[in-house]
This record gives C-alpha cells, sequence and structure tokens, in this order.
C-alpha cells in the first residue's frame, strides 16, 4: 500500500490519496493531524508520500503525524517529505504563505535520523522515532527528503 498525505487535487495513481477537503474527492476523506489514524492499519503501507503539507501542521503536532506515519509504514518503508526550506532564495515561498505555521531548512532532518546527534540528543526526547536518513536533496525552493523506518 502507497498512501499520499494531504494530496489535494494533485492524486496519485497507485496511492490511497487523503486529504481532508471533501472538494478534491479523495480517497480518504480525513484529517491526518488527527491521531491514531483509524483508516490505516500498523505496518501495512510501504510508503507514505507528502508534499507540501508538513509546513502547514503546528510542530508538536507534526511530530504526532510523524509517529502515526512511522506506526502505519512496515519496517523498511519509506516515508518521503517536499517542504519548503529556508535558504536566501526561499525567503517569499517559505514566509508569504499564511497558512505555514512550521519552517524548515535542510538541517531539520537532523533530528529524524537515529544516526545523528541531534536525533540523539534532541529528536529522541522530542518523540521522534527512529528512522534512517536515505536521501536528501535541495530542488529549487524545496527540500526532498526520504527517511525509512527502523522498527
Amino acid at each position: 500500500m502507497k498512501i499520499n498525505l494531504g494530496c489535494g487535487k494533485f492524486k496519485r495513481r497507485g496511492f490511497v490519496n487523503v486529504d481532508s477537503s471533501k472538494e478534491v474527492k479523495p480517497d480518504v476523506l480525513a484529517d491526518v493531524t488527527i491521531t491514531p489514524w483509524k483508516w490505516a492499519k500498523e505496518s501495512e503501507a510501504d510508503l507514505i508520500f507528502s508534499d507540501n503539507l508538513f509546513e502547514h501542521i503546528e510542530p508538536y503536532t507534526l511530530i504526532r503525524v510523524i509517529r502515526e506515519c512511522h506506526r502505519v509504514l512496515k519496517p523498511g518503508g519509506l516515508l518521503q517529505v517536499i517542504v519548503p526550506v529556508i535558504t536566501l532564495n526561499s525567503l517569499d515561498a517559505v514566509f508569504s504563505d499564511p497558512t505555514h505555521v512550521n519552517y524548515f531548512t535542510i538541517a531539520t532532518f537532523d533530528y529524524y535520523d537515529h544516526r545523528h546527534i541531534r536525533w540523539k540528543n534532541y529528536g529522541r526526547s522530542y518523540g521522534i522515532p527512529k528512522f534512517e536518513r536515505v536521501r536528501q536533496e535541495r530542488h529549487y525552493k524545496a527540500g526532498i527528503v526520504e527517511l525509512k523506518v527502523i522498527k
């Protein structure tokens, strides 16, 4: 199973498309910030994809969503995330949208990688479960990150 969180009008073929807006006619109409997800079972997904959603979720609520992604993903499953990242060239993309409540730099995902000192010193105590960062790159004004579930 593959899940597209916060699909909006960009539904992906072969994915369970989830959104809180009935206007976009998602496969699952749900607010992903309400956890646990009654529509998803433990360790059933191979992939969860999220494109420009996490910046709209309050920081501590996002950690609950991340924990839920971890619960739903199979061991070794991937969480693929695209978020705007703060750089001198991206300030408008990051800060101009009044619905953005969470901000990311290229170093933010250090807190999600269980091998990194930032996860060991902070991320773990914040409640971020074990992931291993397997890919991270900047593309224009966005950060693209893949996190592998470690259970």
